[in-house]
C-alpha cells in the first residue's frame, strides 16, 4: 500500500511541477527567520491573487525574495521579512510574484543544492565515459602482427 501511495504521490507531484503551478525554491538569507530557515527547500504555488499575511516569492533585478505581504494594494504588494524591523523599500508588482509559500523544509535545500553539484559531476563523468566508449567502437582495429593476436583468433 505504501508503494502505491508513493507512486501516486510521485506522479501527481511531477504533473504539478510540469504544469508550472508548483515551484521549488531554496531559501538563502535570514530575513524570514524564524518562519523560514536559510537553506530550506520552499514549495510555492502559483495563483492569481495573494492576500495580507501570505508569504510570497517575487523577482527583483538582482535575485528572488521570499517575504510576507503586509499590505495588498491595487498596484502591487508591500512586503516585509519576518526578521526585519521595517517594510521593504519597494512595491512588488503583481506580475513579479512567482508564487505563495505552501510549506518549507529546513536544511533540505542545502542538501539538494549539494546533490545537484554531485549529480552534475556524475552526469558529466558519464557523458565523458560514454563518448570515450563510442569513440572506441568507431576506432579501426590495429593490424594484428603479433603472436598474441594469432593466439586469440578462433581457428
Amino acid at each position: 500500500m505504501a508503494v502505491v501511495c508513493y507512486f501516486v504521490f510521485s506522479i501527481v507531484f511531477s504533473m504539478l511541477l510540469f504544469t508550472g503551478n508548483l515551484i521549488l525554491s531554496v531559501s538563502r538569507g535570514d530575513s524570514m527567520i524564524p518562519t523560514i530557515q536559510s537553506n530550506s527547500l520552499d514549495v510555492l504555488w502559483r495563483q492569481n491573487a495573494y492576500a495580507f499575511g501570505d508569504i510570497i516569492a517575487f523577482k527583483t533585478p538582482q535575485y528572488t525574495v521570499l517575504h510576507r505581504i503586509v499590505e495588498a494594494r491595487t498596484d502591487g504588494y508591500i512586503t516585509k521579512g519576518d526578521a526585519n524591523n521595517v517594510v521593504d523599500p519597494w512595491i512588488v508588482p503583481k506580475q513579479d510574484v512567482i508564487g505563495k509559500l505552501i510549506f518549507s523544509v529546513p536544511h533540505l535545500g542545502l542538501i539538494l543544492s549539494y546533490l545537484s553539484y554531485v549529480s552534475m559531476f556524475f552526469i558529466v563523468l558519464s557523458l565523458i565515459l560514454f563518448f570515450a566508449w563510442v569513440r572506441n567502437l568507431w576506432r579501426k582495429p590495429a593490424a594484428c602482427n603479433s603472436i598474441s593476436c594469432k593466439q586469440n583468433t578462433p581457428i
